[in-house]
């Protein structure tokens, strides 16, 4: 029995150098990001609020005509913001990051668990962040045709209570602030009653600003993450600024460069990520897509580094899969000031997803 453990101990790690090896030969370098003026592409389009948003994408020349064709099937960019709010006098703030499934997550349940306090042990939350990743926008913005071959499958999940709802009137109901911008097609022309696109969010009850649209390298599909700033000042008075990220790395890379796929891609898009994000004060949150051998996952260890003010979650699994009923996918990440420190930990009901929202608390002041 021993000599059986020992000699299966050294296939896995000769298998696991073997696959990285694999990995680095057919990987490449990050990508340098560089910010864009002026674009053309549809999905860069000023939304209709009229507020600026500011586009960070990767500068490899052979990618850009897929993502030319990726832009073609999205609608742009969504910024709405509550007039009636002001930057909030807050020592610490609660944060949730979530894998919403494309309309399957009741967005409304969590945002209601919170400000009642079911989440909290019974203390009313009434300043919070939400990291969202997979939210759907449905309607006229989303182009009625576009290249087929830049589009993904239709999903639409189906909430366990209520109508499936968009990003864009969730956050009216709940009266919150609202980042949006679509990273692909959900489905293609014409496979449900209304066009529409998917991508990351930022809601939230503190006023923003400095939204950014991070374009990530590209692997397989077109990721954008979102980021944006809040302020507001302490009880002492002491003022206080954070950037705020949601972000959704790749499972996968193109069938050329699959063992990529094994998280070299998604040590690549970190890098980029965290290229983006170079102020002092960060919160990400995000479904990194985890899903390979732990050691492989460098992506995960190379945000830690950059954000080392994130205290270890519980480890818990965060998504539902059968095949693979240990995936720890989703994740916070935290550049504080000296002294701050961040943490989270998940949240034991799934409200409909197939992942597990992240609740997290970070001191503003220190």
């Amino acid at each position: 029995m021993l000599k059986k453990r020992l000699f299966k101990r050294i296939y896995l790690s000769v298998v696991v150098s073997a696959l990285s090896l694999l990995a680095a030969c057919y990987g490449r370098p990050a990508d340098d990001l560089e910010p864009v003026g002026t674009s053309p592409l549809a999905c860069r389009q000023t939304p209709a609020s009229n507020i600026a948003v500011r586009w960070i994408e990767t500068a490899r020349e052979n990618h850009r005509e897929k993502l030319v064709g990726w832009c073609k099937t999205v609608g742009p960019p969504v910024v709405e913001l509550r007039s009636d709010v002001r930057s909030p006098v807050l020592d610490s703030l609660a944060l949730i990051t979530w894998n919403a499934h494309v309309g399957s997550g009741e967005i409304t349940r969590v945002v209601g668990a919170l400000r009642t306090g079911l989440l909290t042990g019974g203390e009313p939350i009434e300043h919070f962040v939400l990291f969202l990743q997979e939210v759907f926008r449905a309607g006229d913005e989303v182009p009625l045709d576009g290249p087929e071959k830049y589009t993904t499958p239709r999903t639409q999940g189906i909430p366990p209570s209520g109508p499936r709802i968009d990003i864009v009137q969730t956050a009216r109901r709940l009266g919150l602030s609202l980042f949006y911008v679509p990273s692909m097609r959900n489905g293609g022309p014409g496979s449900g009653t209304t066009e529409e696109d998917r991508g990351n969010a930022i809601l939230t009850t503190i006023p923003m600003e400095d939204f950014t649209a991070i374009e990530l390298p590209l692997e397989y599909h077109r990721r954008v993450a979102v980021a944006a700033t809040i302020r507001g000042i302490s009880t002492s008075g002491q003022a206080w600024t954070l950037r705020l990220c949601s972000t959704h790395l790749d499972h996968r890379s193109g069938w050329m460069r699959f063992f990529t796929s094994m998280g070299v891609n998604r040590l690549r898009q970190a890098k980029a990520l965290s290229s983006a994000l170079p102020e002092p004060s960060v919160a990400i949150g995000g479904d990194l897509n985890a899903w390979s051998i732990a050691r492989m996952e460098s992506g995960v260890d190379y945000l830690e580094d950059q954000f080392p003010q994130t205290i270890a979650d519980d480890g818990k699994t965060t998504v539902e899969a059968n095949y693979r009923p240990d995936r720890r996918v989703d994740r916070m990440f935290f550049r504080l000031p000296d002294s701050c420190t961040g943490h989270y930990g998940r949240l034991d009901q799934r409200f409909g997803s197939d992942h597990w929202p992240l609740l997290g608390w970070i001191s503003l002041t220190c």
